[in-house]
């Protein structure tokens, strides 16, 4: 990628000391990184001992680090120097573990050790298993100690070691909430500070660490605590700069060997790269809630910020943001970056739900086809939370002529022609034009074995990050498909920023609230399952196809010779003068078979010679088809021209009540309104009627001089504006989109010299007047905008003339 100017900004800043580099998924993080790497080569390594170090968490991501900076130095046109082709004296670009190995290495001779590096975890659990039934004599009590907790009891012991606890003290008194259930007491248990199950814990490390000594062997874990002992005592190598990606995934003793080895100089640098929202590791200190000071670094005044996701288009970063935005944990962290958006539009993410695994595959295998007639298959991954739900889609895959290769990082293929298959927690720091996110299942992801219930919550914050990782590598188009009941994490992503499938405008299935159904008083089974299908379409055919609720009816008859049938959902439009059937919609209950609606809605179709189209939906999938039964991609959106003879339309949003109400008026008796409140519709006549006055333009945006002469009037129902004196306002600008209120809306304002504080209020500045929300300070006001682009109004109260506060909004005009 080519680094814009504040990112070139950071790359190029002056060494001085530490620094925390902290931004969103797709910044660029990484990219400044390593063109900092060659500024501070040609800039900061005036010695003969300087050196720079860019360490991260794996070999992937260095693999990946290779591929990214060929693609940079193409873009400088040769104005980086070439650090991975050839060795650098001056760089090195490597793994923590791997430099750490080398200080092992050193200290296992200076000590006449010798150690094989790492034991199959097979054996593991048969140590762990082994030092469980020896130590339950001593701790009888200690439910903990159980054959079936060997799993939990290695993490722990080795996020022990990688947090340097080496005195059962530390341990005792530090912050651990405990992830297993006791299998003998059948119910939660906490790792209580101070407690004889950290004891015993403790004692089974000690167990561990001896069986591994007698066989010669060490764990990772117990590598890094000597390889720190000897980069304090006797460093191999020391680096001037020390450039740390991904830092949010390392442990403690990675973090303080890397600050052993730097060497300490008037212009040396230790940069830490970091996005807290992807931190998806629990053996991760900084991830973990441990702040810079707890290993000895103040980041006070040492921080920048890259908020904007250049990776991913805009509509998948506000889905992905959309997952993680009600998460406290998350969001409050201090390290945090909110994303910000940038113009890069694309298409809204799918999201699809099949009753199983085989379907997914076919309609995976339907979509690789189907796109590579625009994309290479190397542009394309497959991520699953586990490699046996990828080895399955492998095989069906592979049964429909398509070849997948599994990830590995030694050879990342970005260019090979073949799809990849990768984990979640492998595909961290990589990126794919087209991603397929596969099996996203209730019980798989969230994976939450056996946890108690506050372990279960920071479990839980882990994985939804993880889901995180996986939506944010995609640069073009996001598929999250499951195959049986979905993911809890599904229901958390915004339906509006989601389609059920790729080239439609329809969102996924979501559930319309019992108050809010439409035609309530024709509906014969209010709670019913298929209900909730057809009052999720009627939805989307109001909300994202635009049609006028009055151009819908349910339950419409159609005549089949002396036979009558209902269509769930009619669409009637207006063409050559007269209103007629145009669409036909069928639903049935989520998982249904879609078979037989299809050849029922044609039936209908048959027998209605105006009708154009016919949908069929189990909430699910779509089909849509034309007047011969051919496959159309979407159903039509509603045009201007289609709306019926008698009736024009508008939308009411009461802003107190936070109600919503659709308005039909007819053109030729404007004090007949036909009123729609939550699908319950009342047709008003003249006495029940109030009539607004209609003024001109007001400002929601800088303040502009208010047209006071009356442009026109129109109705409302008389129990929206009883007891007090109303008048309307047209809207020009976009400073209180955030409100709901756009540009070329009219307000509906309620008379009145005073205001509570957050009222929106019309108000005169001397002779302008503009539309913003109200706050009272002492003797001052301030008038704010709900758009993040304009400054807010300060003034003096004496300044301030409230000529009312706004009450309603009227969508798409008014009309006589």
């Amino acid at each position: 990628m080519d680094l814009n100017a504040e990112q070139k900004r950071i790359a190029t800043l002056e060494p001085k000391g530490h620094q925390l580099l902290k931004g969103v998924a797709g910044s660029g993080k990484t990219s400044v990184g390593l063109y900092r790497v060659h500024f501070l080569l040609n800039n900061y390594c005036f010695g003969k001992d300087d050196a720079i170090l860019l360490a991260t968490y794996n070999r992937t991501l260095i693999k990946y680090m290779a591929y990214l900076y060929g693609k940079m130095a193409e873009s400088e046109q040769g104005e980086l120097s070439t650090l991975f082709d050839t060795p650098n004296r001056k760089v090195d670009i490597k793994t923590v573990d791997s430099l750490m190995v080398n200080h092992f290495d050193a200290h296992a001779a200076e000590h006449k050790e010798k150690f094989q590096l790492g034991l199959p975890q097979n054996k593991s659990y048969q140590i762990i298993s082994e030092g469980i039934t020896k130590l339950k004599k001593n701790f009888p009590d200690v439910g903990i100690l159980n054959q079936k907790n060997t799993g939990f009891l290695l993490q722990e012991i080795n996020w022990i070691k990688d947090c340097l606890y080496l005195e059962e003290e530390e341990y005792q008194g530090a912050d651990r909430k405990g992830m297993v259930k006791s299998q003998a007491e059948n119910k939660p248990q906490r790792l209580q500070k101070n407690s004889p199950t950290r004891k015993a814990i403790f004692e089974l490390m000690r167990f561990y660490d001896q069986a591994l000594r007698k066989m010669g062997k060490i764990s990772f874990s117990g590598m890094r605590i000597r390889a720190l002992e000897q980069a304090r005592k006797a460093p191999q190598v020391r680096y001037t700069h020390v450039i740390i990606d991904e830092s949010q995934d390392l442990t403690r003793s990675q973090l303080l060997f890397l600050k052993a080895i730097c060497n300490q100089k008037e212009y040396s640098s230790f940069v830490f790269i970091a996005d807290t929202a992807q931190n998806i590791y629990p053996q991760s200190w900084l991830g973990s809630g441990n702040s810079f000071a707890s290993i000895g670094f103040s980041m006070q005044g040492r921080s920048h910020s890259l908020s904007k996701n250049y990776r991913t288009t805009t509509q998948i970063s506000k889905a992905a943001y959309s997952l993680i935005e009600h998460c406290a944990e998350i969001v409050e962290d201090e390290n945090y970056v909110k994303p910000a958006l940038i113009d890069k539009h694309g298409v809204y993410p799918v999201c699809k739900q099949f009753s199983d695994e085989r379907s997914q595959a076919d309609y995976l295998a339907a979509e690789i086809k189907r796109l590579t007639a625009e994309h290479d298959r190397s542009d394309m991954v497959i991520l699953g939370r586990f490699k046996r739900q990828l080895d399955q889609i492998k095989t069906m895959l592979a049964q429909k002529g398509i070849a997948c290769s599994d990830f590995n990082d030694k050879d990342l293929g970005f260019d090979s022609g073949d799809v990849k298959l990768i984990t979640l927690h492998s595909i961290k720091g990589l990126e794919f034009p087209i991603v397929f996110m596969v099996g996203l299942n209730e019980g798989v992801i969230p994976y939450l074995p056996d946890a108690d219930e506050e372990g279960r919550h920071d479990d839980e914050v882990k994985e939804r990050k993880l889901f995180y990782v996986g939506m944010t590598r995609a640069t073009e188009k996001l598929y999250m498909l499951s195959s049986g009941k979905g993911s809890p994490f599904l229901m958390d992503i915004a339906p509006r920023l989601t389609r059920i499938d790729s080239g439609v405008k329809m969102r996924r299935f979501y559930n319309v609230a019992v108050d809010d159904f439409r035609f309530k008083g024709r509906i014969t089974n209010i709670h019913g399952a298929e209900e909730k299908v057809r009052q999720w379409i009627l939805a989307e055919l109001v909300e994202t196809y635009k049609y006028p609720l009055a151009n819908i009816a349910i339950e419409y008859p159609v005549k089949a010779f002396s036979k009558t049938g209902y269509v769930d959902i009619a669409v009637h439009v207006n063409r050559s003068g007269s209103d007629e059937p145009f669409l036909f919609v069928e639903t049935k209950r989520r998982g249904h078979s879609l078979e037989d609606a299809c050849e029922q809605v044609r039936s209908y179709m048959n027998h209605c010679p105006p009708c154009e189209y016919a949908a069929v939906t189990d909430g699910m999938s779509l089909r849509v088809m034309g007047r011969q039964g051919n496959p159309v991609n979407d159903l039509p959106e509603f045009r201007e021209m289609w709306a019926l003879s008698n009736s024009v339309q508008v939308f009411f949003h009461h802003l107190k009540r936070r109600q919503k109400a659709q308005l039909c008026f007819d053109p030729n008796d404007p004090t007949t309104v036909e009123v729609d409140v939550n699908g319950m519709s009342k047709l008003l006549k003249a006495d029940q009627l109030e009539k607004i006055p209609l003024y001109g333009s007001i400002a929601a945006g800088q303040p502009i001089h208010m047209n006071s002469e009356l442009d026109e009037t129109f109705y409302l129902p008389k129990a929206w504006v009883r007891g007090a004196d109303y008048f309307a306002l047209k809207v020009r600008g976009d400073s209180m989109v955030g409100a709901g209120i756009d540009n070329g809306d009219t307000v509906l304002v309620r008379s009145q010299p005073s205001a509570d504080n957050l009222d929106i209020v019309v108000a005169a500045l001397n002779e302008d007047a503009t539309l913003k929300r109200f706050s009272k300070m002492g003797d001052n006001a301030i008038l704010q905008a709900e758009n993040p682009n304009y400054d807010p109004i300060l003034l003096s109260l004496d300044q301030l003339q409230i000529l009312g506060i706004a009450v309603g909004v009227v969508k798409n005009g008014i009309h006589k």
